[in-house]
């Protein structure tokens, strides 16, 4: 249970994946299930308002009787393939991670702070939640700003070439790397 998400469950397919139905169906809502399963609610130990405030606003609700919890199974472009599971409905944040090849809890690997802070889609992804979410989602807002009197295909056009556009690498790794490529070639 997530929000108005309850017993959900999908699969996505390689490259984009469009999610449409009406307000308040759930197509924001499972963004945000989705950066909070990678990524949780607290970004340190300690707890800012901010944060509570979102874990409280995606608790179950509607009269949904489902856990406050998820899990999410995910593969690296490396071909590993991982589980993190969380329950939201504590403070504390119990957190999981695991390998799905070897059945291992590698959740250890990567450190746990308080509030199930783990920071494995960080390393693993190399990204911060705010560039992931740059990066990953494309939302209604985005494409109705583009898409306003467009015809059917000047829509699918511009849904390509926003999902084109967040693929490129912003990550610090990746622009540390752009940077010492271009230092060894100027000098």
């Amino acid at each position: 249970g997530f929000g108005c998400l309850a017993d959900f469950h999908a699969e996505f397919a390689p490259g984009l994946n469009v999610f449409y139905g009406r307000n308040e169906a759930g197509k924001s809502t499972l963004q945000q299930a989705i950066c909070a399963m990678l990524y949780g609610f607290y970004d340190n130990d300690r707890a800012r308002p901010d944060e509570t405030a979102r874990q409280d606003r995606f608790r179950p609700w509607n009269g949904v009787a489902s856990p406050y919890r998820g899990s999410l199974e995910y593969e690296l472009s490396d071909g590993r393939l991982f589980e993190v599971r969380r329950d939201f409905s504590t403070s504390d944040v119990p957190t999981q991670l695991i390998d799905l090849v070897t059945g291992a809890d590698v959740t250890p690997n990567f450190g746990h702070g308080r509030h199930g802070n783990v920071p494995f889609a960080r390393r693993q992804l190399g990204m911060s939640r705010s560039v992931f979410q740059s990066c990953a989602f494309i939302g209604q807002g985005e494409v109705l700003n583009v898409a306003s009197g467009a015809s059917p295909r000047e829509i699918g056009d511009a849904i390509a070439a926003l999902a084109d556009s967040s693929r490129r690498d912003v990550s610090a790794a990746g622009a540390l790397t752009r940077l010492d490529g271009l230092v060894q070639r100027i000098g």
